[in-house]
């Protein structure tokens, strides 16, 4: 009876550890804090191992990727991933992950970041001059999502009250740009 009661206490221990938590997407902003937490069903004394996409990053509270942004603190059977100042880069599949049996969950995170615009040529006002030709002006924006551009050219009744000079009301334009950002904010 004994030899039974052993074995089945030895059948829960392998086959009893469990992660609770579920994997999910996380949207995030840059420059946001991010908490990943990880609940282990029946840990025992087993380490939980934190890893982005194969790269291990900790084992238990162990720092092995050495970035001081990110934590885990580990109480009994939860162990949350703290990321500190999210950045870009920090996006990514996170897996939390035991070994005996072996288990994992994923967090797939996204950064959403704010745009940046660059518009050349690089000069304060565009007072191009080039005779007949054509004029380029263009206008870059990074972030993610992806940001959308507008241009609108500004009416001629807009652009004389603007810029009045006679020699210029039939040469001229001046256009808006207008960058947009579906981060939620």
């Amino acid at each position: 009876m004994r030899w039974l009661l052993a074995t089945i206490g030895l059948i829960h221990l392998a086959w009893g550890q469990k992660i609770v938590t579920k994997g999910r997407t996380i949207t995030v902003n840059e420059g946001s804090q991010l908490e990943l937490p990880c609940y282990v069903q029946d840990l025992g004394s087993e380490s939980i191992i934190w890893r982005r996409k194969e790269n291990a990053l900790f084992i238990d509270e162990e720092n092995l990727a050495e970035d001081e942004r990110m934590q885990v603190i580990k109480d009994g059977s939860n162990s949350t991933l703290t990321i500190l100042d999210v950045e870009p880069m920090d996006m990514s599949d996170y897996v939390c992950a035991v070994s005996e049996p072996e288990q994992e969950i994923v967090y797939k995170i996204i950064v959403h970041s704010p745009p940046t615009v660059v518009i050349s040529p690089d000069e304060p006002e565009y007072l191009l001059s080039v005779g007949d030709e054509q004029v380029v002006v263009r206008c870059l924006a990074k972030g993610n999502p992806t940001p959308t551009i507008k241009w609108t050219r500004k009416t001629m009744v807009q652009a004389l009250i603007e810029n009045p000079a006679p020699q210029d009301r039939l040469k001229s334009a001046k256009f808006l740009v207008e960058v947009v950002s579906a981060i939620k904010t």
